[in-house]
């Protein structure tokens, strides 16, 4: 049976029903952009900022690895020595690159997110914070070997400036995975040194440089105070530069990377003195340095 109060019912023309419509968005749309602009805040940005200890900026066990021939470089356990003005030390395992020290900063900065050396995560999130658009499970392999090597990084760092001083880790992280989650724990010694000393640093903007020269000197820099001047030969040393290359070709490289950062924002300026062999650089303000990503 027809229900009577249908039949007092007028409908609208689309023209009437588009004029509401445009109505209803006035009067929301400042709350809908309030809200949409929040939402993009939390999925765009998940983790602004990361931390490395000070320590490890000046004093780098990471490498800018050449892409081809990489695997080989990083299949061997090594014993490597090094020395420059801020410290000297020695680190045994595998070899590891600037992709590597990207992993790290996304243990720490989630382990910052905690508020403990000990946290649970996932492949997805681990992919979000490295900056890839569409996460996948191709690259999960990547990153598991990535958190096995540092389960077999050790290293020690006796300090310039402080003689007595020195900083001893048996293994960096341990990960252990199973369906789909990923328990990291961070060593308590790397994560105490982390906590004493750390220099903060924008992860978006580090992942958004895309040569490996670029993101170490970025990491150095942030642990110095600005303008700085440094010999051609002390970038090499604290940046794990290849020696043997001709001076010419690493003057180009590293002058390369100076262009990548000042063209994204974090070098204001930078110049090469020829015949000191000496680059002056200077950054950003540090207080500009949470608007860089």
């Amino acid at each position: 049976m027809e229900d009577e109060r249908l039949k007092n019912i007028t409908f609208l023309e689309d023209t009437e029903i588009d004029k509401d419509i445009a109505l209803i968005d006035t009067f929301t749309k400042p709350f809908n952009d309030a809200r949409d602009k929040k939402i993009k805040q939390v999925v765009d940005e998940p983790e602004q900022l990361s931390f490395l200890p000070t320590q490890l900026c000046r004093t780098t066990i990471f490498f800018p690895l050449p892409r081809r021939g990489r695997k080989k470089l990083q299949a061997e356990p090594i014993i490597l020595s090094f020395k420059t003005k801020w410290g000297r030390g020695e680190y045994e395992g595998r070899r590891l690159s600037v992709d590597d020290e990207d992993i790290l900063m996304v243990c720490l900065s989630l382990a910052d997110k905690h508020k403990t050396n000990k946290f649970l995560t996932n492949y997805t999130e681990i992919q979000r914070l490295l900056r890839i658009n569409k996460p996948h499970p191709k690259y999960n392999g990547k990153i598991k070997e990535s958190l096995t090597r540092f389960g077999k990084a050790s290293f020690f760092i006796e300090y310039a400036d402080k003689a007595d001083d020195q900083w001893s880790v048996d293994h960096i992280l341990k990960a252990r995975a199973y369906k789909g989650k990923i328990q990291v724990t961070l060593d308590s010694d790397f994560y105490n040194e982390f906590l004493r000393s750390y220099t903060l640093l924008s992860m978006p903007f580090r992942m958004k440089l895309s040569g490996d020269l670029s993101k170490l000197l970025f990491t150095f820099l942030s642990s110095h105070r600005s303008p700085v001047q440094y010999f051609t030969d002390t970038l090499v040393e604290a940046l794990n530069m290849n020696q043997d290359k001709n001076k010419k070709h690493i003057v180009q490289e590293l002058k390369s990377a100076f262009k990548e950062l000042q063209g994204k924002g974090f070098l204001v300026d930078f110049a090469y003195d020829r015949k000191k062999d000496i680059f002056t650089l200077k950054t950003a303000k540090k207080k500009e340095w949470k608007r860089l990503k």
